[in-house]
């Protein structure tokens, strides 16, 4: 360690030799891999011992993620028992944030104000170290509850501050994820058949092509054609696979049997079994920790690494070299197949030939350490909301409590609403039966009303967040809505989606309750997809989802329009949104995610779209205090 900490030094400055001195052996790997990511072979320079020797260091410290050792399963209690790393994950936090401070003052980045934005995500993390923030307490914990230290911390950063937290901890599962992903795929096998692909092709089965299947199966629905792969022609005619959320693209004459090679079965099973001897790895033990078990995490890193096992396999140049038939007998690929195959990947744009398939590779963050500084960064916004003084705040009318659905619309009708934007609420809830004076004064709108969209947004911003989101807001949407209407696991999304969602919910949260923005009451019209159960019955999806007076959720943020310039056609659904928290931005305006609505009318136009008109619950709730008020 006497050397690490003098190449240290001269490396990266006196601070990063006093931090790096402190490490205990066992984390060195941890900061070099750490380091490995924002200066490739650094690492090599660090451990160069004055007589020229590349030095080899212990192995990855085997909890990287908390501050002392594993010891929650017997593999890792064995090996770990009467050691201690006290505060691992904030020495090697330290370690790294200062030798990275070092690289950059010493101009390892050009751009000056790229080096002075990463030197301020770097003062983020130690600001994070110094505060306690940095470790994550214990499941639960609200944000009353940290540290009074932890929490300035929180109030005097913005969201886009506290993503930096995560930025080691990123680098060093990272490495973990593609060690047990190369693991995963090398024990990764053929999946079955199913029986149909024999029964349709016979003796020519191992010819048979993803299209002539689709064909002769003849229905033209999906069809499976092993456990869990769906083959499957869209609307516009082209085939593809759908295989753990993945929809992976299959040309017409891709054969089955080649393409089952390219979507292999992964087995995580191997990780729940301890080396010979119980004497496991640091590696093994973490992995064992992150990948086996029923936590949410273990789960979505299970799922991750499929993916990300199946997009290799499936865009690589080299498939598995052999099937599984629905007999369970194993089948070699023939040479003329692999050549075909190898021919048509040649020419096609996602191939690893044309340097695209890391794009198309399942990302995996440090998505529920994303998500909890996150969840403090706006728990700090909401304090600070709570104090603004009453004269700033817009008064809101007191809204119906909506109860939980209970009708006859099934599970899955429901949830492919959703995906589609809407959350369908409960059948009592009417316009008429809460709202009984609303229909009336609802009469003299005018629904086709249109006023121009204007390419920067009026008014002017209320909040850091609010000043991103109306710059940013129809790229923050599509992001936002793969959290809301995709599922709420943060590690199977983007962070920049995370981002975008806590921004977009932080500048509605300041912007409903901001007194001097403009509350006028307006038209939005907006466009969304007809559910795939509902497609060609477009009547029966008005009617169920629709009906007149019936209560619906926004389910993920809308992008609408003021101008109605919105298509519409066989489909789609076109709803003209009345409301007075439609916040404008950058070429339009975002409606909020869980925003109720009451349903006007909706009928199916002649081309073939749903027409719905809906008036936002504050509104009603707003007009039906008026005409109580006048009445009294």
């Amino acid at each position: 360690m006497r050397f690490v900490r003098a190449n240290a030094g001269a490396m990266f400055g006196p601070a990063s030799a006093s931090a790096v001195g402190t490490l205990a052996p066992s984390m060195l790997s941890n900061l070099v891999v750490s380091l490995e990511a924002v200066s490739p072979g650094i690492g090599a320079d660090l451990l160069r011992s004055p007589s020229g020797a590349l030095r080899r260091v212990p192995g990855m410290h085997n909890n990287v993620f908390t501050e002392v050792r594993e010891d929650s399963n017997p593999a890792s209690a064995k090996i770990n028992g009467g050691k201690d790393d006290p505060r691992a994950v904030t020495q090697i936090q330290l370690a790294s944030a200062l030798c990275e401070r070092g690289l950059i003052e010493r101009g390892a980045i050009v751009d000056p104000l790229e080096a002075a934005a990463e030197l301020d995500r770097i003062e983020t993390r130690i600001d994070a170290i110094a505060s306690g923030a940095i470790v994550a307490p214990p499941p639960g914990t609200a944000f009353e509850e940290l540290p009074p230290t932890a929490q300035q911390f929180y109030r005097r950063h913005t969201i886009d501050d506290v993503t930096a937290l995560t930025a080691v901890s990123q680098r060093l599962s990272d490495r973990l994820f593609e060690d047990v992903t190369v693991q995963a795929q090398v024990a990764a096998s053929p999946r079955r058949a199913d029986p149909i692909i024999a029964a349709i092709g016979g003796d020519q089965a191992h010819v048979l092509t993803a299209g002539a299947l689709l064909s002769k199966a003849g229905n033209g629905a999906p069809m499976q054609i092993a456990e869990g792969v769906l083959l499957a022609r869209g609307d516009n005619g082209a085939l593809s696979v759908l295989v753990d959320g993945l929809r992976l693209p299959v040309d017409n004459d891709t054969r089955v049997s080649d393409l089952l090679a390219r979507i292999p079965a992964v087995d995580f099973d191997q990780f729940t079994r301890v080396p010979a001897g119980g004497n496991a790895s640091g590696l093994n033990t973490v992995v064992q920790s992150m990948m086996v078990g029923k936590s949410p995490r273990a789960q979505s890193m299970r799922l991750a690494a499929k993916r990300r096992i199946i997009e290799r396999t499936f865009y690589g140049d080299t498939a598995m070299s052999y099937t599984v038939g629905a007999d369970g007998r194993a089948q070699l690929l023939a040479g003329k197949a692999a050549a075909h195959t190898a021919e048509r990947l040649s020419s096609r744009p996602h191939s690893s030939r044309h340097r695209a398939d890391t794009e198309a590779q399942t990302a995996r963050i440090e998505g529920f350490d994303v998500a909890r500084n996150l969840r403090y960064a706006r728990a700090a916004r909401q304090q600070f909301l709570a104090s603004i003084p009453s004269a700033l705040i817009a008064p809101r009318a007191e809204e119906v409590s909506l109860k939980r659905y209970a009708g006859p619309i099934s599970t899955d009708d429901r949830a492919a609403v959703a995906r589609s934007g809407f959350q369908v609420r409960h059948p009592s809830h009417t316009l008429d039966t809460d709202y009984p004076a609303v229909r009336a004064a609802l009469s003299t709108v005018k629904w086709e009303t249109a006023s121009p969209v204007s390419a920067t947004p009026g008014g002017k911003a209320l909040s850091p967040e609010h000043m991103d989101v109306r710059a940013e807001g129809a790229r923050m949407v599509t992001a936002a809505n793969q959290v809301a209407r995709h599922g709420r696991n943060p590690e199977l999304v983007s962070a920049q989606a995370l981002i975008a969602d806590a921004k977009l919910g932080e500048a509605f949260a300041i912007f409903k309750m901001a007194r001097s923005r403009d509350h006028s009451v307006r038209v939005l019209t907006a466009a969304h997809p007809v559910p795939a159960t509902y497609r060609g019955r477009e009547a029966a999806f008005a009617g169920e989802v629709f009906p007149a007076g019936a209560t619906f959720s926004t389910k993920g943020y809308t992008m609408a329009r003021s101008d109605g310039a919105v298509r519409g056609g066989a489909g789609r659904v076109r709803v003209r949104y009345l409301t007075s928290d439609g916040m404008p931005v950058s070429g339009g305006d975002v409606i909020e995610s869980g925003a109720t609505f009451r349903v006007v009318s909706s009928e199916v136009a002649s081309d073939g779209t749903v027409e719905v008109r809906a008036v936002a619950e504050q509104v009603a709730a707003r007009v039906q205090q008026q005409y109580t008020a006048a009445n009294n």
